[in-house]
């Protein structure tokens, strides 16, 4: 039951927070369908009425009001008011179960992209999880087909199923049996084929991940594909992939085209057996009511035959989904909130004798304002970066801040400090605002658009970038000096009392001193990388 309850947990969670409006919609649901079966065993009545018959079966209906059974005109009401009804609450009942499940997606991929968001950045990367993002959309699809049509519809379906055999049985045993009979026969062989169709889905996922993980790294990789004039090597690759995903396909659309025409098949030749009984034991003298009211019956059920046979199917695509979806859940979130919280007003630093990546140690102490720090060769600045932003923990040796070991400290209260002036951490956002502020009030507007101002006035650039200039993804659109620009803008808005300097080769080369001049005015500590 436990390992139930961890595959099924997020449907489960869902339908727990919503019982009371899933409750509305089986009941919704459940009469819309109980119509469906009242529709065509009344038109048994029609017959009798029309014709003069008095079949016994037809009087399930006495229990109306006698304007309704006493002649076509009453009955024609009665039945102008149920297809009216079942209309209605059809149309009441699916919009409000798909839109359940509209809502059931959105709050798996919120909270899909909420966990991927709070993962530590050595598990981000390991796992490339940013790659799962370019295929999740169909996995996503499964999910709501899993919850749209493997939970209240198949509840409904099984109960309307059971009350229409019942019923066929009632009109006439013999063919009631025969439906009965077939029906459980075609769901073994539907079994037997959705296994089929479970294998090559698998292998058609697992082949299209990986091709669209091959497409994601040659992209990355462009420059070095151009370079070396790999194109066609590429290509080759790319049309190797795309072969093995056109065969999977080909062989799960056989199985699949095998087990949605054999549903038909199986149905309609349950009736020609049902018509050569009725046929065989006419002299039973069944009134055409009778017939009429079984025959309707069948064909009434048979979208909901349909929708039962095809569950094995929509089950088993849905634990796909569901097993790689709970896989990304599974994997730890970062404590980031977690630890001591820095909020002392005056900020030292010591850096003691650390080590990333085998590097030669470093040791650094913020004792003015600012700090100039000369990095050894084998050290990355943005190595360094990840340290101090608490990124990352992998290094040997101490970082102090305020005497405390920042380990000790949580990295979310770190970062709330600490800010980092790089080209290497990328723009987020269209426009030169969304890129630069944290928030998009008024007041932010205003000192985004003076903060930019400054900076462009003091490097002499004639305040060419404007807050709504489109950047682009990931600031495409700029040139490498507008890039740097909005690196600083972005920082000094921040007014964190720590910041990290990365070389900033276009600025620089214009003014050094620009930089230290605009931070002067801000209480924070600063330590030039270089």
């Amino acid at each position: 039951m436990n390992q139930f309850r961890l595959r099924f947990r997020l449907l489960i969670e869902f339908m727990q927070e919503r019982k009371l409006e899933l409750s509305k919609i089986f009941c919704l649901g459940l009469l819309s369908n109980m119509l469906s079966i009242i529709i065509p065993v009344s038109v048994g009545k029609y017959y009798d009425l029309e014709f003069g018959h008095a079949s016994q079966r037809s009087n399930i209906l006495n229990f109306l009001p006698e304007y309704f059974t006493a002649d076509t005109k009453g009955f024609l009401t009665f039945f102008i008011m149920i297809i009216t009804f079942r209309f209605a609450f059809f149309i009441w009942y699916n919009y409000k179960l798909k839109s359940q499940g509209e809502l059931f997606i959105k709050t798996v991929k919120d909270s899909l992209f909420e966990h991927q968001l709070n993962m530590d950045y050595e598990v981000y990367y390991k796992h490339g999880i940013s790659k799962y993002l370019l295929r999740y959309s169909g996995d996503i699809t499964s999910l709501k087909n899993l919850f749209t049509s493997g939970t209240i519809s198949i509840i409904i379906d099984i109960w309307i199923a059971v009350m229409a055999f019942a019923w066929l049985i009632y009109l006439d045993t013999v063919g009631g049996f025969i439906v009965l009979t077939t029906t459980i026969l075609l769901y073994f062989l539907l079994f037997l084929i959705n296994k089929k169709i479970e294998f090559y889905a698998i292998e058609k996922r697992d082949t299209t991940s990986g091709q669209l993980g091959f497409v994601n790294r040659t992209f990355n990789a462009i420059i070095s594909v151009i370079g070396f004039n790999k194109e066609n090597t590429e290509l080759e690759k790319f049309k190797k992939r795309t072969g093995k995903v056109y065969e999977h396909a080909l062989k799960l659309n056989y199985w699949d085209s095998i087990n949605k025409g054999l549903i038909t098949f199986m149905q309609f030749g349950v009736l020609v057996i049902v018509f050569l009984v009725f046929h065989l034991t006419k002299s039973l003298q069944k009134t055409p009511g009778e017939l009429i009211s079984f025959i309707l019956l069948y064909i009434t059920v048979l979208p909901v035959l349909s929708r039962l046979y095809r569950i094995e199917t929509i089950y088993r695509m849905g634990l796909i989904s569901l097993s790689k979806i709970n896989y990304i859940f599974s994997l730890p979130n970062s404590k980031s909130h977690e630890g001591r919280k820095l909020t002392a007003e005056d900020f030292n630093v010591e850096i003691i004798n650390i080590r990333i990546n085998k590097s030669a140690k470093l040791s650094i102490k913020t004792e003015e304002k600012f700090t100039y720090v000369t990095l050894p060769d084998n050290l990355k600045s943005f190595d360094l970066i990840k340290v101090l932003l608490c990124i990352s923990k992998e290094y040997k040796g101490k970082i102090l801040i305020n005497e405390r070991n920042i380990r000790e400290y949580s990295p979310k209260s770190i970062r709330k400090s600490l800010v980092v002036i790089s080209t290497q951490l990328p723009l987020i956002g269209n426009t030169v605002f969304e890129a630069i502020s944290y928030s998009r009030s008024e007041e932010a507007k205003t000192n985004s658009i003076e903060i930019l101002s400054e900076i462009q006035t003091k490097y002499g650039l004639s305040n060419h970038l404007t807050i709504n200039f489109n950047i682009g993804e990931n600031g495409k659109n700029l040139s490498p000096l507008e890039l740097e620009i909005l690196i600083v803008a972005r920082a000094l808005l921040t007014k964190k009392r720590i910041v990290i300097i990365d070389q900033l080769p276009y600025l620089n080369k214009i003014n050094e001193n620009v930089l230290i001049e605009l931070l002067s005015g801000f209480e924070c500590k600063c330590i030039y990388l270089s």
